[in-house]
């Protein structure tokens, strides 16, 4: 008998087109994203938000697997949206196809890190540019002990870390079309 091949689960993928002229930092934009997803069956109290250049996904390959990623959660995106600050949107609108990660925060773990473990970066007029790596990791609370109510804005790793990624939350991508 040979040996069983399973394929890999297909990522469910999705185009989001803000109504008129709603800047990724607009709370119409989070209004107008949020319904599209519970449009799909997705409820936004369950997910985690992160940017990303999706130029790979949209060719078919697959989503990288980081060891961690920054996320915010509806909370978090809506304190940054009051306070003017960046949200994944704002992030995934530097790369050439802005896309956003739709991550299970129940396979989620807060990272708390003592310093970064390479400067793959660099800060140009206060967009980041490259992709930050944490170094000393160290576990913090899950994600689902917290009250989807309570803002999370941080990087975060696989419950299962160091062995799973965050890629193995990810329940879905949102390729951001915004004509600027």
């Amino acid at each position: 008998m040979g040996r069983e091949v399973t394929k890999p689960k297909r990522m469910p993928k999705m185009h989001f087109r803000p109504e008129g002229y709603a800047s990724s930092g607009a709370e119409d934009f989070l209004e107008g994203l949020l319904a599209e997803l519970r449009e799909k069956g997705y409820e936004p109290d369950d997910l985690v938000f992160s940017g990303f250049d999706g130029t790979a996904v949209a060719r078919g390959e697959a989503v990288p697997r980081y060891p961690c990623i920054f996320v915010m959660n509806e909370a978090g995106w809506r304190q940054a949206v009051k306070y003017r600050e960046q949200n994944p949107a704002d992030y995934a609108e530097g790369w050439e196809t802005p896309c956003l990660g739709l991550y299970d925060r129940h396979q989620l773990v807060h990272v708390y890190s003592a310093g970064l473990a390479e400067a793959g970066f660099d800060i140009d007029d206060d967009t980041l540019h490259g992709r930050v790596e944490l170094g000393d990791i160290e576990l913090g609370d899950a994600l689902d002990v917290l009250a989807p109510s309570t803002p999370v804005e941080e990087a975060v790793v696989h419950r299962d870390y160091p062995d799973g990624s965050p890629t193995d939350a990810l329940v879905g991508v949102v390729f951001i079309d915004q004509d600027n």
